[in-house]
């Protein structure tokens, strides 16, 4: 049902995602904890990772089963706490926290992945398998909880680099929402514009953005528009972008 019921859509999908004759072996999708009983079932956040031979990275599906029940376990929400406290004043917390649990329930889609890299290894010697830690998530629209969540990703690439002797890699794929500017009213609430959360990223010397550019301090972090069958409000595209509906089947 849903997206499904659209034939072009179902086209796209059954094409490009779904099946072993996917175009180019297809993807893994990964939805939130909670996708399927909560929110708006034609709303989710879904993260793919592309199958095959020709993919830089494989899903590990035992580790990402494990990683989402400790999306909800006490240690989780312990960490989560101690790192806010640092992070947003002491009346905000929690209700960081509150927010935190129904991210990671419907708006937080997690997988652990492997990477083959030769790791200074000689030549033909087995190459390592490093962990990479792949999110994909979206930030409430008023801008409350965009920091919570790159601080919870980190969280999790921390708890899964427990014991290894290489940490875990983090890749986040998030629609922030860090608007120009909020209300009051939101930024009493731990809400971050465009300028504080460039500067939050900044000063994380773990974190580094695709979007940065060291010659351009004016440049914000931002949304790249670009519309597809997985992104169709066409509304908030621009004129460029609207010529994809006429190739996109």
């Amino acid at each position: 049902g849903g997206w499904l019921e659209e034939p072009s859509f179902k086209q796209f999908w059954e094409k490009c995602v779904a099946g072993e004759d996917a175009e180019g072996g297809g993807f893994d999708v990964v939805r939130p904890r909670n996708a399927a009983t909560k929110g708006n079932p034609m709303q989710q956040t879904l993260l793919l990772v592309r199958k095959g031979p020709g993919s830089p990275i494989v899903l590990d599906a035992e580790r990402t089963q494990q990683l989402s029940a400790y999306l909800g376990s006490e240690d989780m929400s312990a960490r989560l706490r101690q790192a806010f406290a640092s992070l947003f004043a002491p009346h905000v917390v929690e209700a960081q926290l509150e927010a935190a649990e129904r991210f990671l329930e419907r708006k937080f889609a997690a997988a652990v992945c492997t990477l083959r890299t030769a790791g200074g290894a000689p030549l033909g010697e087995v190459p390592v398998l490093e962990t990479v830690l792949v999110v994909a998530a979206h930030a409430a629209s008023n801008g409350t909880d965009n920091r919570a969540i790159v601080t919870a990703a980190k969280q999790l690439a921390l708890w899964l680099g427990q014991g290894m002797t290489r940490p875990a890699r983090l890749v986040l794929m998030m629609d922030a929402n860090s608007a120009a500017a909020f209300p009051r009213k939101n930024m009493d609430r731990g809400a971050a514009t465009q300028e504080i959360f460039r500067g939050f990223l900044q000063n994380d010397a773990t974190l580094s953005s695709c979007w940065h550019d060291e010659d351009q301090e004016e440049v914000h972090h931002s949304v790249m528009k670009e519309r597809t069958h997985l992104q169709t409000q066409w509304k908030k595209a621009g004129l460029l972008d609207m010529a994809l509906k006429d190739w996109i089947v």
